[in-house]
């Protein structure tokens, strides 16, 4: 069985309710639905007409039976969290009634942890070659190097570059065009009320320069132009949205560990290829 399989199965069985966290990917979507099967209705919040019925009158989303729901990018509507824990309280013994899904990090989330705390498993899942066989749990670029054998030196590359999109190459740029637009009007504004989104834009493509390496915030922000807490806060917004992580280097003295400079890694070599 797939090792995500299990911690879902095993996290079902124990809460009411279970949060679902990962980059935005049409593929996490994809399996989680194909896993959760025809027993939960699905209410994608990404839809504008329901997320608009959920902001109006969040109970009216849900049938009046007492069914099984897996709710999409629960961010877009936080007050359904609230009816959610009501329908927990009314049957307390059934477990794994709820499944949320998010784009966001846990931290962003503080709505769905205030509600529903003591009563919810959280998982988190990085875009892989998501499929129900044991065989497939590699990255996309191990899988699809395994599935392809490129031929020549060019190929490989190619295949480097794709990142999460999970496409042939031509198309690469039209995915991370769209998912880049998608993020900047949609989901940035609900971390972050940022003014100038050129500037960030261009901080974005300069963030690049510094992957895999340390990422000194103010040689960055003297080279755009920026103060120190604007850097600061718009790393911050990448992180909560999966966009990058950031790893300090371990030391045994944790005073040490804190004033060192950590790594920045983009979580997607797609993307950066694209930026």
């Amino acid at each position: 069985m797939f090792p995500l399989q299990k911690s879902w199965q095993k996290a079902l069985k124990q809460f009411p309710c279970i949060l679902i966290t990962g980059p935005k990917h049409p593929e996490k979507a994809d399996f989680v639905r194909d896993f959760a099967g025809n027993k939960y209705q699905i209410i994608n919040l990404e839809d504008p007409e329901v997320r608009a019925k959920a902001d109006k009158s969040p109970e009216s989303i849900f049938s009046k039976d007492s069914g099984f729901y897996l709710i999409e990018e629960v961010q877009h509507s936080p007050q359904i969290t609230e009816v959610v824990k009501n329908k927990i309280f009314q049957n307390p013994d059934q477990m794994g009634r709820f499944i949320f899904t998010s784009s966001f990090s846990l931290k962003m989330l503080n709505f769905v942890t205030d509600h529903l705390s003591g009563l919810m498993a959280i998982l988190h899942f990085v875009p892989t070659c998501w499929n129900s066989t044991s065989e497939n749990t590699l990255s996309p670029i191990d899988c699809k190097i395994k599935s392809i054998q490129p031929k020549k030196e060019s190929e490989l590359f190619d295949l480097l570059r794709l990142g999460y999109s999970n496409t042939v190459e031509g198309k690469k740029d039209r995915y991370y065009s769209n998912w880049l637009q998608t993020y900047m009007e949609r989901d940035l504004p609900r971390i972050r009320n940022i003014e100038n989104i050129s500037d960030f834009q261009y901080f974005l493509k300069k963030l690049t320069d510094y992957n895999a390496g340390p990422l000194n915030m103010a040689e960055l922000a003297r080279s755009l132009g920026l103060s120190l807490n604007t850097v600061k806060a718009w790393v911050s917004v990448l992180q909560d949205s999966f966009v990058i992580t950031l790893v300090r280097p371990f030391r045994k003295n944790y005073g040490i560990r804190l004033k060192k400079t950590p790594n920045i890694y983009f979580q997607d070599p797609g993307l950066i290829a694209y930026l």
